[in-house]
């Protein structure tokens, strides 16, 4: 996480000029800090997923994800999954350090424009047991839960749904980020 960190906060900010850096070379400088801050020859033994965002004052936005989870958007009112459908079996684990090519890469770019609109990303343990039908739900439900408290009321909230999952026996790590648009 801290390779991707770095690599986002060396994008140049005037005037917008980050969003013209492409996706595909950001993708690289993240992928080639990581590979240098590994200490192991074996760098699949660091596998992870990686979920980025970068996003600024105006609503414009671009994430970076490579590996398992799910990332979607909800703009005028209508939720919208970025995360390609997964293919292959559930136990084939995508991440960094497994994947190499330009190809397992899921890039895109959107502005939140509108109150509400927003952009949620989640590591699989929280993906896999969120059928596509609850997705307008749930997206419904954190963003009410957080816009109506501070941020330290919001983390607290957040913190404790995670740590309370409602999937019995579910182990796998629960990351969720979402950024949102006031009024």
């Amino acid at each position: 996480m801290q390779a991707a960190q770095q690599v986002a906060r060396q994008l140049p900010l005037q005037a917008g000029a980050w969003r013209d850096v492409p996706a595909r070379e950001v993708a690289t400088r993240i992928y080639r800090r990581w590979l240098a801050t590994v200490p192991w020859t074996e760098k699949s033994s660091a596998a992870t997923t990686l979920l980025l965002l970068a996003c600024d004052a105006q609503g414009y936005a671009r994430i970076w994800q490579i590996g398992d989870g799910l990332v979607l958007c909800r703009l005028r009112g209508e939720v919208q999954v970025i995360t390609p459908e997964r293919t292959g079996f559930g136990n084939q684990t995508r991440a960094l350090g497994v994947q190499r090519a330009w190809s397992d890469w899921n890039t895109a770019s959107f502005r939140l424009e509108k109150p509400d609109d927003l952009v949620m990303l989640m590591t699989d343990g929280v993906a896999d047991d969120l059928p596509a039908p609850t997705l307008d739900g749930f997206t419904a439900v954190v963003h009410r839960e957080l816009a109506q408290r501070s941020r330290r009321q919001a983390r607290r909230w957040l913190t404790h749904e995670l740590t309370h999952w409602a999937t019995p026996q579910h182990a796998d790590d629960k990351t969720v980020a979402v950024v949102f648009k006031d009024k």
